[in-house]
């Protein structure tokens, strides 16, 4: 099987992680640049980070590794790391359908395409509203 590595333009972000066929990645999204993938159910992100796509709640500009998601805090405040059946994304934001009933995205959200109400960009997921769908 062939290998694929993506490179952008911008040589702070040197090569984005080869993900491996046998690894137990059950889905994989790429929006512009960043990239998403679940393995094991939990949600890891990696590439360009300049509107919260990664979704780690951090200042990062961008990580050339997969970063683990965190999702909500469980009783006792501990804070869990998302899980996802399936994943989508966009330009600068990636959503993942964590149960049959709910759904999360992060990342830009300059039009309101992460249907939370706001235009505000989040680096962290929120859960999407309006699920009458």
């Amino acid at each position: 099987m062939r290998d694929f590595a993506w490179r952008t333009r911008r040589a702070d972000i040197a090569q984005f992680p080869k993900v491996d066929p046998h690894d137990d990645v059950t889905a994989l999204a790429a929006g512009w640049i960043h990239a998403c993938a679940a393995k094991g159910g939990r949600v890891f992100c990696w590439g360009n980070d300049g509107h919260g796509q990664l979704g780690t709640d951090a200042v990062e500009t961008h990580s050339p590794t997969p970063l683990l998601l965190p999702w909500k805090a469980a009783a006792g405040g501990t804070v869990t790391a998302l899980t996802a059946k399936t994943l989508a994304a966009g330009g600068a934001h990636a959503c993942a359908a964590t149960s049959d009933t709910e759904t999360a995205c992060w990342g830009a959200n300059d039009a309101g395409q992460l249907s939370d109400e706001t235009q505000t960009n989040r680096s962290r997921p929120v859960t999407v509203l309006h699920q009458a769908w």
